[in-house]
């Protein structure tokens, strides 16, 4: 204070501020440099990586020079070089020769003989119209014309001679100019072998001068209508990644460091310049330094995805439910479908699923009272790959969902079903070979073995009520119109035979039958509203009254949309707060998160690791951002061809079209049916629906015994090789064509040498099992296919079905019929 008062007490003429200016220049000068620094390091790192990478690419272009200057100075490279060059040498030299210079000599002469020629005809043919007018106007004035019609005929004699000798000068021009321009050619001809030969190393200088002369500088790509503003409208999005991320689409760049490193094969099908890199990656695109660009910036909604969770940005556009680029995706779709999760949550813009559960309409009359308890209490206690959750009811609640349940359900019977009291064992041996013979086990697994398709049939008594399970064999579609099980056409006394075996295979000491459940009304209101709060009726068909409240579960259409700050972890603190490991979390214990104000009601559906993954990858994909249209490959709608007449009322009764295809409709577990009629001979086909064969030994899943009528038989054979046909196909390809064993073993060698079918085919029971058997002491492709139908698959499997897993080899059309007539010759 004391040195302001002193300062101020000195005159303002006399007063020195050196000091000032001296501080106030030492901080200007202090702040610009560390403006530059921080302008040119701190908010500027890419600058560094792009050094780094003009280094690292400056590197390989020398690197690649050098190689290909060694390969150029190689005794091979540098022979066939100094052999050009010998000939350029000796072709140069013609040049020079007195011939080659008469030639050109006489050919600039005759050009200009002939230019002088064209242009005296030029004049020529002008005085001849000029004469021709005035001719014609003497004529056509009735004046004397003798004088002009005279010099009219002169200037068409001088026109002929004149182009006559244009004609002969031209002839001899072309001689001369082939002559001169192939010594020229020849020269320029060796010139260009010559650089053709230094052709890399020209390359590859190139490479390096622009290398060298690459600027620093930011590089973005602008993507069209990828964003939205505040009001719905499409703008354009603004992506920087490649500033670092300079190797992303470069060839040799696949092994080096990030930020550096080449991307996946799937570059080539989705190029920077078009699809960007947040689209599929997530990410800040805008930002140019690595944490704000990866999204580590706070409060910014889409970090970078890491290895394993990016698939779900592949759902954006990629909306079948198979994509096999996005495996954990595909899984997640497919469970998300099959665990019946819509219906309890909408998905708006979602494709829309049926119930996965069964009706429960008539459950009074299909299970037994005591069953229906434990699955209830338990689902996975009975069958264990049920879809079914647990809701970890108490036994109060079963029962009363039990009470309810059984209350509104029908309970008619069809009172000409057989008694069930007394099955002897010789009964139970005949059901059992039936079961065998219709081939059950295709779908049905019995304590495990079998197919997967259907429930396990182990402990079928405990469950079921023998009567409805004789009615459901007998017609399946009575009791669930939309059931994959086909109607078998069994007799109700082999019907019997199969339901006496199906009830010995477990033993069961209930007594359904004499019990009498006392059911107060308090207790089906009791059923009726835990039925409802847990969202029942979004699996199954409503009991006895519409489904009400809509779902009971939370809407998911912008699940991914919502913050970490909006996940509830309830009392849980030793997992990370991440969304991934929130919904991980809550998909393998629903009820993790429950504490003493809130008790969640999500079920139990026993999710492994893996499971939990795939659906948290498609949950997280539910957002608001949606691609521009031109990008969406959207899940293309299944068709809606029903077959007519009695072909379709079988199709229907059989359910082929839960296994097979027909016109893009259909299963995918067995053949496409749509061109049949061209693959399979009539008689074959007619033998196939009597007594089924196994095509595929390895399969598990094979086509059921129906055991249909004849009559039923010629409809569906007849129908398929009228109407199911492929018009390209010949019917009578090689009818009358004889096979020479030249040609068959030209065939042979064909099949096994140069193309191995027998990697994937067996002939006599030798070769791969990939593929069908070909020919067997059983069977033969002879009797099987047409000829037709062979050679067209070979040429081409995936024209004839697309699914199809055999390769396309691109045979010749004389290989594939050599390779026809060798299989033909079985």
């Amino acid at each position: 204070m004391k040195i302001l008062e002193k300062r101020r007490s000195i005159p303002v003429e006399i007063r020195s501020y050196g000091l000032i200016y001296v501080c106030a220049a030492g901080l200007l000068a202090f702040s610009t440099v560390w403006a530059v620094i921080d302008e040119t390091w701190v908010r500027r790192p890419w600058k560094k990586h792009q050094k780094e990478f003009h280094q690292l690419e400056l590197a390989k272009a020398e690197q690649g020079l050098h190689g290909a200057e060694e390969e150029f100075h190689t005794p091979e490279v540098q022979g066939r070089y100094a052999a050009v060059e010998l000939e350029l040498r000796i072709a140069e030299a013609a040049l020079q020769n007195e011939e080659y210079w008469q030639a050109a000599s006489e050919l600039g002469k005759v050009q200009l003989h002939l230019s002088e020629l064209s242009q005296q005809l030029q004049f020529t043919r002008s005085e001849s119209d000029e004469v021709y007018y005035l001719y014609k106007t003497a004529v056509h004035k009735k004046k004397p014309a003798d004088k002009e019609k005279l010099r009219l005929d002169r200037l068409e004699q001088e026109k002929a001679t004149l182009e006559r000798e244009i004609a002969l000068v031209q002839k001899k021009r072309h001689s001369l100019e082939v002559k001169v321009r192939a010594v020229g050619e020849r020269v320029e001809k060796l010139k260009d072998s010559l650089m053709a030969m230094r052709a890399d190393i020209a390359a590859w200088q190139r490479k390096v001068e622009a290398v060298k002369k690459r600027a620093i500088e930011v590089k973005q790509v602008v993507l069209e209508n990828f964003d939205y503003d505040n009001f719905g409208g499409r703008i354009a999005r603004v992506e920087r990644c490649m500033t670092c991320h300079l190797g992303i689409d470069q060839q040799g760049f696949e092994n080096e460091k990030q930020p550096f490193t080449r991307h996946s094969y799937i570059i080539d099908y989705h190029p920077v310049e078009k699809f960007g890199c947040t689209p599929c990656h997530g990410g800040q695109g805008v930002a140019l330094t690595a944490r704000a660009a990866h999204g580590a910036a706070e409060f910014w909604p889409n970090p970078l995805l890491g290895e394993g969770v990016r698939e779900r940005l592949c759902g954006k556009c990629h909306q079948a439910v198979d994509f096999p680029e996005a495996p954990t995706l595909t899984d997640g779709r497919k469970l998300f479908e099959s665990s019946g999760c819509l219906g309890c949550h909408n998905v708006e813009g979602y494709v829309k699923v049926p119930n996965i559960g069964p009706p429960l309409n008539h459950i009074a009359v299909k299970v037994k009272p005591s069953w229906l308890l434990k699955w209830i209490l338990n689902p996975k206690e009975y069958l264990p790959r049920t879809k079914m959750p647990n809701f970890h009811f108490t036994e109060e609640e079963a029962r009363a969902i039990r009470a309810y349940l059984l209350e509104k359900s029908l309970t008619q019977r069809s009172p000409s079903q057989p008694s069930f009291r007394i099955a002897t064992q010789e009964m139970i041996e005949k059901g059992k070979e039936l079961f065998g013979y219709a081939r059950c086990v295709s779908c049905h697994s019995l304590d495990g073995t079998g197919g997967t398709l259907a429930p396990d049939l182990i402990k079928v008594a405990q469950k079921v009520r023998p009567e409805w399970l004789f009615a459901w064999i007998k017609n399946p579609r009575a009791y669930q119109p939309n059931t994959k099980m086909p109607q078998y056409r069994f007799t109700d006394k082999e019907i019997q035979l199969i339901v006496s075996y199906l009830l010995s295979l477990t033993e069961t000491t209930d007594t359904d039958e004499q019990m009498v459940l006392v059911r107060s009304s308090d207790e089906v209101k009791r059923g009726e509203k835990l039925v409802i709060d847990y969202g029942c009726l979004g699996c199954h068909d409503p009991v006895g009254q519409e489904a009400v409240g809509g779902k009971v579960g939370a809407d998911l259409t912008f699940f991914g949309d919502k913050p970490i700050e909006n996940f509830d972890f309830g009392d849980v603190i030793d997992i990370p707060r991440m969304k991934e490991a929130w919904v991980v979390t809550k998909l393998q214990n629903p009820r993790i998160f429950s504490t003493e104000r809130i008790q969640l009601k999500m079920p139990d559906f026993s999710f492994n690791l893996r499971e939990a993954q795939s659906l948290s990858t498609i949950l997280l994909g539910f957002t608001e951002e949606h691609p521009p249209e031109p990008f969406v490959r959207s899940r293309q709608p299944e068709s809606n061809y029903t077959p007519p007449g009695e072909f379709g009322r079988l199709v229907s009764e059989l359910n082929c079209l839960t296994c097979h295809k027909i016109n893009s409709r259909g299963g995918t577990l067995a053949p496409d049916l749509s061109y049949e009629g061209s693959r399979a001979n009539a008689e074959w086909l007619k033998e196939f629906f009597r007594n089924p064969t196994t095509l595929r030994p390895t399969l598990v899943e094979r086509m059921p015994k129906f055991n249909l009528p004849e009559q039923e038989i010629d409809i569906i054979a007849n129908y398929m090789k009228t109407v199911l046909i492929n018009n390209d196909i010949a019917s009578d390809f090689l009818k009358d064509v004889k096979i020479s064993k030249e040609d068959t073993e030209k065939g042979r060698k064909l099949y096994y040498e140069k193309y191995r079918c027998q990697s994937c085919h067996q002939i006599n029971y030798e070769g791969g099992t990939m593929g069908p058997e070909l020919v067997s002491t059983d069977m033969n492709i002879r009797e099987r296919r047409t000829a037709g139908w062979i050679f067209r698959w070979i040429k081409n499997p995936q024209a004839l079905d697309p699914a199809a897993l055999e390769p396309v080899l691109n045979l010749s059309d004389e290989e594939a019929l050599l390779i026809t007539k060798y299989l033909l010759s079985y």
